[in-house]
């Protein structure tokens, strides 16, 4: 029996130092959230520009939801700000692709106005080197006109020397037999 009753007694003091030492936790973790909740409100009232009280019972007492008075922020209005920034995050991450689209945009007009420069450019050579060949085409037409006029003059001057010359053999002939003389 003195054996038994030793077992309980153990048993009995290992429960009772389990839950000396599991009330000592609650203890710990009740105190530890106890100072964040003060923190908080603290932190509430330093927002709301209202002043601290200095003793933590006054501070406990204190409904953190009747810190901002008329400003206290409804689940609602939060969630519309909370919208408002989300769509103007959108908006904001919408214009900066635009941006990039239009940036994109820019650089291959530029690379185009460059191609188009150097076929702009080549365009232009070969305008001038065509206004040269046809200055240099004119110039020579001009001399031709002047040959070919050179030419036909120089003809019409052969043609009639060659004709006065057949014209006066044949008067020459005529004459020597007798059918000028008879006239």
């Amino acid at each position: 029996v003195s054996t038994q009753s030793t077992e309980r007694a153990s048993v009995v003091r290992s429960f009772i130092q389990k839950l000396i030492e599991l009330t000592e936790r609650i203890h710990k973790t009740e105190s530890e959230h106890l100072t964040k909740e003060r923190n908080r409100k603290a932190h509430m009232l330093t927002i709301a520009n209202k002043k601290v009280p200095k003793s933590e019972e006054e501070l406990d007492a204190l409904n953190p939801e009747e810190f901002f008075g008329e400003k206290a922020l409804d689940r609602n209005a939060a969630l519309k700000a909370k919208n408002l920034v989300v769509d103007r995050d959108r908006e904001i991450a919408k214009i900066e692709r635009n941006l990039q689209e239009l940036n994109s945009l820019f650089k291959d007009f530029a690379l185009l106005v460059e191609q188009q420069s150097e076929m702009i450019d080549s365009i232009e050579w070969n305008v001038k080197r065509a206004q040269a060949a046809v200055e240099i085409g004119k110039q020579e037409l001009e001399l031709a006109y002047k040959y070919k006029k050179g030419i036909r003059k120089k003809k019409a001057f052969i043609f009639s020397a060659i004709f006065a010359g057949i014209g006066m053999a044949v008067l020459g002939v005529l004459a020597k037999v007798g059918i000028i003389a008879a006239l």
